[in-house]
């Protein structure tokens, strides 16, 4: 079975795609692989970038880290995680 993945990177993923392409052979899947640059998820999305849209992924893979989470300072924890979890649905609907 062939599929295409889409690592969209706020982290370093030079090395995940590896390990996960070494996984999905372990399972008999022939995983092609994009990664966007380092930091861009949310452009990649927004911009509607024709590379991504031109790899056209079976499957898109947020790759990010704390430092991606836009946790503004004076709300409390549940309008926090409430506004971040929002802004990640979006990107996934788009």
């Amino acid at each position: 079975m062939q599929k295409r993945l889409a690592i969209l990177s706020g982290a370093t993923t030079q090395f995940i795609a590896p390990l996960i392409r070494l996984f999905a052979l372990r399972r008999g899947v022939d995983l092609t692989i994009y990664e966007s640059e380092f930091g861009v998820f949310e452009q990649e999305v927004w911009s509607t970038s024709p590379a991504l849209l031109e790899f056209a992924p079976d499957v898109i893979h947020f790759c990010t880290c704390s430092e991606n989470l836009g946790l503004k300072d004076g709300a409390g924890p549940a309008e926090r995680i409430d506004a971040e979890a929002r802004r990640f649905a979006s990107l996934y609907a788009a």
